[in-house]
């Protein structure tokens, strides 16, 4: 079960999908532990600015984040 949808758009932010939150990605370096990422963009160049974000937040492909779809 999800605990939260991390997005970039700010009209998104503070609400809910599916009674989820959407939050920002900021919110993933307060986990402790780490969460789970699951990544699904369909937008060019989006992977690799996610991946890089990550990377600098210390989650490592394949453990802490995947990319699906």
């Amino acid at each position: 079960m999800p605990i939260a949808w991390v997005d970039i758009d700010p009209k998104k932010i503070g609400h809910q999908l599916q009674g989820i939150p959407v939050v920002e990605p900021a919110w993933l370096l307060r986990r402790h532990p780490k969460p789970l990422v699951l990544v699904y963009v369909r937008n060019h160049g989006a992977r690799e600015k996610i991946q890089s974000f990550l990377a600098r937040a210390t989650y490592q492909r394949g453990r802490d984040f995947l990319f699906i779809g």
